[in-house]
């Protein structure tokens, strides 16, 4: 009887940590549309730039219209900065990751600097279940500034997942 309370304690005590897990999932995704509110309220959503239409097309999750604003710029300058993480991001919102994918590794390759775009490489790595390459990703960031929104917070989700031994929380 003793050795089967122990499995049950055991047991008991993995649906506890997976639960706190998800507990701390929810927290952070919580952040993230904070983050989201945070940073759409300093873009001025009345400018009539492509870039302008772009960001508010984006933000309403209209990514269709985003990605065409983006295309627009991008038509005229290949390297926009901007409008490749906006095409990134859209594409993105529609789960074309592998192609968002490949435009933030263009950002990168062109602004080796763009914190952003390691940020979206990490959170794409994440959602596609990458976790190792999604560190990489956070904790390139961390180098570059080590109070980036959101970064240490990914890493602990990350780091919490592979202690688990990689098993879905």
């Amino acid at each position: 009887m003793l050795f089967r309370s122990k499995d049950l304690d055991t047991t008991y005590s993995e649906v506890v940590d997976k639960e706190i897990f998800r507990c701390e999932e929810q927290e952070f995704l919580a952040k993230i549309e904070e983050e989201k509110k945070r940073t759409v309220s300093s873009i001025d959503i009345g400018d009539n730039s492509d870039i302008g239409k772009a960001l508010s097309s984006l933000i309403k999750e209209d990514f269709d219209n985003a990605l065409d604003f983006a295309n627009i710029i991008l038509s005229d300058s290949p390297d926009d900065k901007n409008a490749l993480l906006v095409k990134a991001q859209a594409l993105a919102g529609k789960y074309k990751d592998e192609e968002a994918l490949k435009i933030l590794d263009r950002v990168i390759e062109l602004y080796p600097n763009e914190l952003e775009a390691y940020f979206q490489m990490g959170t794409i790595s994440m959602n596609l279940g990458k976790y190792s390459k999604a560190m990489d990703y956070f904790q390139a960031i961390k180098k570059l500034d080590a109070n980036y929104p959101l970064v240490d917070e990914n890493l602990d989700i990350i780091r919490k997942y592979l202690i688990n031994g990689g098993q879905n929380i």
